[in-house]
């Protein structure tokens, strides 16, 4: 995302995996600071138990590590050369982007792509999602969307949160119906060559 009115290039993101809620942070780097400075920001709203994150140098750092440990948070690592494996990110990565460039071009290029960052991020937790069905600030903080944005009735903290792991658990499963119909397991005899790609499709 160079250019745009700015020096940062760079958007770190993070999702939390239940109700969907989004951070996200502008920089200029991938250093284990812009992740730090990352962690801090999740912070605020709560402390997380486990992240999970792909190996990026700055993440896989021992200053990154070290800030983690001192906090009492774990860290799992994704499969290497394997980014579908973290898809909701992904897909998020995804969506963030093409928000972005709508944003760009509805400004202009008047208004500098970290403060559109702001915006996005705002806009989607404001919006019902399409597995939970309710906003992720509503499943964080019950805090209901802006009210041009929906006049559906939101069921209380406890109802809602019922209702999102449900519908999360039957697109989980609907999910890894579509994958499994799609690929063969294949069970290696030991001594049996095979063929490693090894390419990084994040760098």
């Amino acid at each position: 995302m160079s250019g745009y009115g700015s020096k940062k290039q760079y958007i770190h993101v993070a999702i939390d995996n239940f109700t969907r809620y989004l951070w996200t942070l502008s920089s200029k780097t991938q250093t284990a600071k812009d992740f730090i400075n990352l962690v801090k920001q999740i912070s605020q709203t709560n402390k997380p138990k486990l992240i999970i994150a792909d190996r990026y140098t700055g993440i896989n750092s021992t200053e990154f590590k070290n800030y983690l440990e001192k906090q009492s948070i774990k860290i799992q690592f994704i499969t290497v050369n394997c980014p579908q494996s973290n898809g909701m990110c992904e897909r998020m990565n995804q969506t963030l982007v093409t928000r972005l460039r709508c944003k760009i071009n509805e400004q202009c290029r008047n208004v500098c792509w970290p403060k559109l960052l702001i915006d996005v991020t705002e806009e989607y937790n404001n919006s019902p999602h399409s597995v939970t069905t309710l906003s992720p600030k509503y499943l964080m903080f019950r805090i209901e969307p802006f009210a041009p944005i929906t006049d559906k009735y939101y069921p209380e903290m406890k109802e809602a949160r019922r209702i999102a792991f449900e519908k999360s658990s039957a697109n989980h499963a609907l999910n890894k119906k579509y994958y499994d119909d799609k690929h063969e397991d294949y069970e290696f005899k030991i001594g049996e060559l095979v063929y490693v790609e090894n390419k990084n499709e994040i760098s």
